[in-house]
This record gives C-alpha cells, sequence and structure tokens, in this order.
C-alpha cells in the first residue's frame, strides 16, 4: 500500500495508470518466475539439514529484508524531502524539485496536503461515499475470476493430455502476454483519458474467454491437435490484461480530501485481496476437469463488472453535468462566497469536477 500511495502522490493523473500497470506487473512478474526460483532452490534439500522449503523460506525472506531496508533507508518521501541517509534528493537541482512538486500540485490541488495526519473526519468522509463503495464493488468482483484461472490453469492444461512437466512451462506465457497488455492498455489509457472505457477492455477479455471455455467440448481430441486449441482458449483467458492498477488511479483522482483518498486506497486493496477467499471456491473438485459450473460462474461476474464499470463511469458524467449546470448559473460574486462559506469538503464540492 505504501509504494502505491508513493506512486499516486508524485504523479498526474494522467501518469498514474502507466505507473501503478508497471507495480502490479512487477508482482505478477515475480510469480511468474516464482517457479523457477522454486525448482533452483528445492535442489537444496537436506543441505545442513534443512529442507527445501526451508530453504525457500530463508532465502526470500532474507532478501526482502535488505531490500527493504535499503528503500527504507535511501528512498525519500518525495522530491523535495530527505530520506534517512540522504540529505535530500541531491541527483535534482532546487529547480527540478520545485518543478517536480509544482507540476503535481497544479494537477490535483489535494496533493498539495499529502502530509496531514489523518482525522475521524476523514473517516466520516469515506464511509458516507458512494463512490468508494462502486469502486470496491469492481475490484472485489472484477478481479475474483482471476483466482481460479491462475490457481488451476496448470492443471486445466494437464487435462487436455499434456505432462505434467509441460503443464507448468505453458502456464507461463499467460503471465508475460497480460503483463504487456496490462501495460500497453494502461498507457492508453493516461494519453486518451476515458479510464472505464480502457478497463472495460481487460473485463470483456476475460468475458469472452470464460465463453469460451465453458462451451469446450467434453472429450479432447489428443492425436489431431486438439488439445492445442483447447490450450490456446485456456491461454486466452489466463492472459486477460490487469486494470487493476488504472481503476486504483481512477478512484484515487475522483476523491478528495487526502484522507478520504489514503483511505479508500486501502480499503480497494483490502477488496483485492479478500477476494481471494470466494474466488478459491469457485472451481469445485466435483466439476472438473473443465470446470463449467465454475466458468458459468465467471462470466456472471464479468457481465456484472462490465455493467459496474458502465454505471459509475455514467454516475460521473452526470454528475459533471449536473455541477456543471449549476455552476454556470451562478455569478462571480455567488461562485466568491461558496468557495469562502462552503462546508462542502473535497469531492463533495460543487466546483469538483470527476475525471471519466
Amino acid at each position: 500500500m505504501d509504494s502505491c500511495n508513493d506512486v499516486l502522490l508524485g504523479y498526474c493523473h494522467l501518469e498514474l495508470a502507466t505507473r501503478l500497470a508497471y507495480l502490479w506487473g512487477a508482482q505478477a512478474l515475480a510469480s511468474c518466475c516464482s517457479g523457477i526460483i522454486s525448482f533452483g532452490v528445492f535442489r537444496l534439500d537436506g543441505w545442513i539439514s534443512l529442507q527445501g522449503w526451508k530453504w525457500l523460506f530463508l532465502i526470500d525472506g532474507v532478501f526482502t529484508h535488505l531490500i527493504g531496508l535499503v528503500a527504507f533507508m535511501y528512498l525519500p518521501a518525495s522530491p523535495t524531502q530527505s530520506s534517512l541517509f540522504l540529505k535530500s534528493t541531491r541527483w535534482l537541482t532546487q529547480r527540478e524539485k520545485y518543478i517536480a512538486k509544482a507540476r503535481v500540485i497544479r494537477d490535483d490541488a489535494i496533493k498539495e496536503h499529502d502530509d496531514h495526519p489523518l482525522t475521524w473526519q476523514d473517516v466520516k468522509l469515506t464511509l458516507s461515499d458512494l463512490n468508494m463503495y462502486m469502486h470496491l464493488l469492481i475490484t472485489f468482483l472484477g478481479l475474483m475470476p482471476n483466482v481460479p484461472i491462475h490457481t488451476y490453469l496448470p492443471s486445466l492444461i494437464c487435462s487436455f493430455g499434456f505432462p505434467v512437466t509441460w503443464a507448468n512451462l505453458l502456464a507461463a506465457p499467460a503471465v508475460m502476454i497480460g503483463l504487456f497488455f496490462s501495460v500497453q492498455i494502461a498507457a492508453s489509457s493516461d494519453r486518451h483519458g476515458q479510464v472505464a472505457l480502457h478497463g472495460l477492455i481487460g473485463t470483456l477479455w476475460s468475458l469472452v474467454g470464460f465463453v469460451m471455455m465453458r462451451l469446450l467440448p467434453e472429450q479432447v481430441d489428443t492425436v489431431n491437435g486438439g488439445r492445442w486449441t483447447f490450450y490456446l482458449i485456456v491461454l486466452f483467458t489466463a492472459a486477460t490484461p490487469s486494470w487493476h492498477g488504472m481503476q486504483i488511479a481512477w478512484m484515487s483522482s475522483n476523491l478528495a480530501p487526502i484522507g478520504k483518498r489514503t483511505l479508500a486506497l486501502g480499503a480497494v486493496i483490502s477488496a483485492a485481496n479478500l477476494n481471494g477467499v470466494p474466488g478459491s471456491m469457485i472451481y469445485r473438485s466435483n466439476d472438473s476437469p473443465l470446470y463449467r459450473h465454475g466458468n458459468m460462474i465467471c462470466i456472471y461476474l464479468q457481465i456484472a463488472t462490465t455493467c459496474l464499470w458502465l454505471i459509475q463511469r455514467t454516475r460521473y458524467t452526470l454528475k459533471n453535468k449536473s455541477r456543471e449546470q449549476k455552476w454556470s448559473k451562478m455569478t462571480h460574486q455567488e461562485k466568491e462566497i461558496y468557495i469562502k462559506t462552503t462546508s462542502d469538503v473535497g469531492n463533495n464540492r460543487l466546483d469538483y469536477r470527476f475525471h471519466l
């Protein structure tokens, strides 16, 4: 969460989707490489009386702590702040530091208050904001189908007649394909805006994939190349581009003040983790090997997510139009009085416009 928050505070809203795609892409890349690392580490089984899994935990833990310690000591909180060992971000001149800070504040004035502590008022504002709950629903339901397809991908490949040793190898390209398209779609979102429409690409991709999996015949022709057709369909589904980073960037740019934004960030990341609990139960053993019932559930989830994307975008559009109509009818003096006296806060203000 801290890494995500640093990205959100350090870039303009039309730069966030790509950066967050790289951030979550690194996690996906780690998952892709974990099998290769495990293969090598498990060969240490029995060395100095330690089992292979203990070596895996030991090596991963040591490197994780070392990298975390270096990051804690050397990474500054912002271009204008110092870290524990660096008195300043010495690779930037004073003018460059000013520009780095000013461009972000000019894009989103809320970020000027990024060092303000959380208050109970922030909690109340967060819990009463329907926008946050819509984004939580998109995350919770939309990411749930990823859990079974990625968990059971090697098993699905094996069920098509491929040997176990091939299954793990054939599962690896899904992560790389998904990572590539995730970054490309996020970059397009940053260039053109319209986050919801770009997020729909990944949702509809997954929906098409699960529909094709649901329509697979019971028997696989392993002799005439039929298993490769089955494999390509499953690979297509598992390679669905991730929109998670884009969705967080979209939510962040539409929630204010900074306290509400921070709390909502924690909530949406929690939703992305909690959906693994019901997601792990979608594919059941009595539904194997093609998991037709489970794939049908995933189809329903992606249809619901598609509707949620469109509903939230429509809500933001209508709110912008309504506020613009009210604002345009006010005189210059009325606008000044509103700005000075209003009790509305953050994205509840009449002069606040939502990003689509």
